[in-house]
């Protein structure tokens, strides 16, 4: 088995293992409206394994269609995936596909966070939680949101993140 080999290998088992132990979590629900509720950390922890595992496997093009299909595997509720260049271009967004192409990286949220920068820096780090204000799905209202952001190689990085308050 050549490296590349071992190594997806690897990340399925441990996205398994993730999974395997969100078994025992909180039941995440999907209400009428779309929104989703009992979402915890591990679970946004392991939708961004599994979306790292789906781009590697699937490649750069076809993953950032799927992450920006609002209709697709990676938007549950408002669990959804997005995704960026180092440079903070936005290569995909399940809950607002329009803002891929644009350059976000200096976007600030009503605090002051500097989102896209603080994401950029956990992926860079292995990967990490920001917590900052962002819209709420399908809505203009801006609720409070802790992001997760992990790196998928040299040229991008995925992230996730769960509302602190549904509306």
């Amino acid at each position: 088995m050549n490296r590349t080999t071992k190594i997806f290998a690897l990340t399925l088992v441990v996205v398994a293992l993730f999974s395997a132990i969100g078994c025992g979590t909180k039941k995440t629900e999907t209400k009428s409206n779309g929104t989703t509720t009992g979402i915890t950390k591990q679970d946004v922890v392991s939708f961004v394994n599994e979306a790292i595992v789906y781009a590697r496997a699937n490649g750069k093009e076809k993953a950032i269609a799927e992450f920006n299909n609002p209709k697709g595997k990676f938007v549950r509720g408002e669990l959804y995936i997005y995704a960026y260049d180092w440079n903070g271009i936005a290569l995909a967004n399940g809950a607002n596909p329009s803002l891929a192409g644009q350059n976000l990286i200096d976007k600030t949220d009503p605090n002051g966070v500097k989102v896209i920068q603080e994401l950029l820096k956990a992926a860079q780090s292995g990967g990490g939680w920001v917590e900052f204000v962002w819209p709420y799905p399908n809505s203009t209202v801006n609720e409070p949101k802790l992001g997760y952001a992990k790196s998928v190689g040299d040229t991008w990085w995925l992230g996730s993140g769960m509302y602190t308050k549904t509306p």
